[in-house]
């Protein structure tokens, strides 16, 4: 059974054996997105990426098999989706491990994710990038019930 779970990794526990359990865990997950080839702009995280980030995990037994991590941080300015000064969460990575996908996995994760931001922030923002682009889009907007607020296509002609 999958479990959800809210994990602080800081400077003063990254020693501590289940958190150097997590980061491993992590690390590997990280390098599994990058063999896939799905994300252009995605590298292998290392531990640092990992500490004092909100981070949100999916355990199956002792294992992580997905993660979400991000900041909360103050918007400057005032855009059709928010006010300025509210404090937003921005999302910069969610992944499920291949294995794991088609089970809803990533969506609880986000829901569980939502529901410990949402006394904290009024808004989640996500910059995101696939090769699979169409998957991405159905993930944030059919299943999570996002916006699609911009969108940024590019085409190298030299």
């Amino acid at each position: 059974m999958i479990k959800y779970k809210k994990i602080i990794i800081s400077e003063e526990n990254k020693t501590e054996i289940e958190t150097q359990s997590y980061l491993n865990n992590l690390i590997a997950l990280s390098k599994s997105w990058v063999e896939e080839d799905i994300c252009p702009s995605f590298g292998i995280n290392e531990e640092k990426d990992y500490i004092n980030q909100e981070l949100y995990v999916a355990i199956d037994e002792c294992r992580i098999v997905a993660y979400a991590k991000g900041f909360i941080c103050k918007l400057e300015n005032k855009t059709s989706y928010n006010e300025k000064g509210e404090k937003c969460f921005y999302l910069d990575e969610i992944y499920v491990n291949k294995s794991y996908r088609h089970q809803e996995i990533g969506k609880l994760l986000y829901e569980f994710m939502e529901k410990d931001l949402k006394n904290r922030v009024k808004v989640i923002k996500v910059n995101a990038a696939s090769k699979e682009y169409k998957k991405l889009l159905h993930f944030y907007i059919d299943q999570l019930d996002m916006s699609f607020n911009y969108a940024l296509v590019v085409k190298r002609i030299g």
